[in-house]
């Protein structure tokens, strides 16, 4: 997407002054539109119809071609001076070229990142060890092959509980009851039975 810029300086610009509200946004949106367009500042005769909600009215374009903001090409108009201010469709071209480049160079790194000895990546990253950067302190040596090297989590045992009273309970406990003899105690065991 492309913005069309309206430059501070154009505030006290007599030629922006002197145009009627109708001029202004005929100019406007003739920015907006070679811009979307990429013409360079070129507007078609049939185009001057999204310029204005009502008509451009012949005096409006007028007004512009005498103030010098707009200038007669062919059949159609230009907006005079577009280099100065807004983005060439060669500009843009070269820009979106330059973007596409970066991108792809950007996917082949990820992607031969992933493809080679991703293992050390993650182990390097672990323990803080970059490529091209020097340890400070003792040096240590470390050897990882990349067969076997991976990343290990430790298991941790869920505590179970007595489903009458709360107390903690070895997790291959029968029906899940401690070993209690009082009345609710029994009265579960019976259920269970």
């Amino acid at each position: 997407m492309v913005d069309s810029r309206l430059p501070s300086r154009w505030l006290h610009d007599p030629r922006m002054d002197g145009l009627s509200d109708t001029s202004w946004r005929i100019f406007t949106c003739g920015l907006m539109l070679s811009n979307e367009q990429q013409s360079d500042g070129y507007i078609a005769p049939g185009q001057l119809r999204w310029l204005h909600p009502v008509a451009a009215e012949a005096s409006a374009v007028q007004e512009l071609v005498l103030a010098g903001l707009w200038g007669v090409d062919g059949i159609g108009y230009r907006v005079t001076s577009w280099d100065e201010t807004q983005t060439t469709a060669a500009q843009l071209s070269d820009k979106r070229r330059k973007s596409r480049e970066s991108s792809q160079k950007a996917r082949d790194v990820a992607r031969k990142r992933r493809t080679s000895g991703t293992a050390t990546h993650v182990i390097d990253h672990v323990i803080g060890h970059h490529q091209g950067e020097d340890r400070k302190g003792q040096a240590r040596t470390r050897e990882v092959e990349e067969e076997t090297a991976r990343l290990t989590w430790p298991t941790v045992a869920i505590p179970v509980s007595c489903v009458v009273c709360a107390e903690p309970i070895d997790p291959g406990t029968p029906n899940a009851l401690c070993s209690r003899q009082d009345g609710a105690h029994r009265e579960r065991r019976q259920i269970a039975a």
